[in-house]
């Protein structure tokens, strides 16, 4: 009996796994990755900007629960505790709730400013080390170390102005971040649906990631 059991629980897994890398739940599952990943490529910022308030929600949820759980540990557990804690979860959650468009407008501020002053100062450390040798050749071993100098001394006030004016450069990091991820899911997740089928999709790897990760980046940037 055991024998007869474990044979037909064998053979109910060879066919909903497969005996091969193939099987139904594989299947379904590589499918439900690739249409997550069409969704996180083409809708990635949408789904961020709407789904803002939720997570803020939860997170602030969360929190208040840690530092309510530390509080709780100290003495005795009481009812009353427990009660406070839990009103204080929820509070903290209502407000997340509510703050939530002007924390998002907050950080995506913030992180503008942060990529524009990062991107202002690479670019003069890129133009100075691109002139570097011939600039200390012509200067000579006295103006010895002229290149750090003029790092700091242009690249300070370049990336305060570019921070200045690099109102919406948040958007740009988020819809390329989402669509390549996506797009990296998704085509990995065709190849493996037709490797199941037996079947080679007409081009795949890198150019597939590419053309999917370029048409949701145009489609999230025109959507919002």
């Amino acid at each position: 009996h055991f024998s007869r059991h474990r044979a037909m629980l064998q053979s109910f897994f060879d066919s909903a796994w497969g005996s091969g890398p193939c099987g139904v739940w594989v299947t379904v599952f590589a499918s439900i990755l690739c249409a997550v990943g069409l969704g996180i490529a083409f809708f990635g910022y949408r789904l961020y900007s709407r789904a803002f308030g939720a997570f803020l929600c939860l997170f602030a949820f969360a929190l208040e629960a840690v530092i309510g759980t530390q509080w709780l540990q100290m003495g005795t557990r009481s009812l009353g505790k427990k009660l406070v804690i839990t009103f204080c979860c929820v509070l903290w959650a209502l407000l997340a709730r509510a703050w939530a468009p002007r924390m998002k407008s907050f950080l995506e501020q913030l992180l503008d400013t942060f990529l524009g002053a990062i991107t202002g100062f690479l670019v003069v450390v890129l133009l100075v080390d691109l002139v570097s040798s011939q600039v200390s050749t012509a200067l000579g071993a006295d103006y010895a170390g002229w290149d750090v100098f003029a790092v700091l001394t242009l690249g300070i006030p370049v990336a305060l102005a570019v921070s200045w004016h690099s109102r919406g450069w948040s958007k740009i990091l988020f819809v390329s971040a989402t669509s390549i991820l996506g797009a990296l899911v998704a085509v990995n997740a065709a190849s493996a649906l037709s490797m199941c089928a037996h079947r080679q999709i007409p081009f795949g790897g890198a150019p597939a990631v590419l053309l999917v990760a370029a048409l949701g980046a145009l489609v999230q940037w025109f959507l919002d």
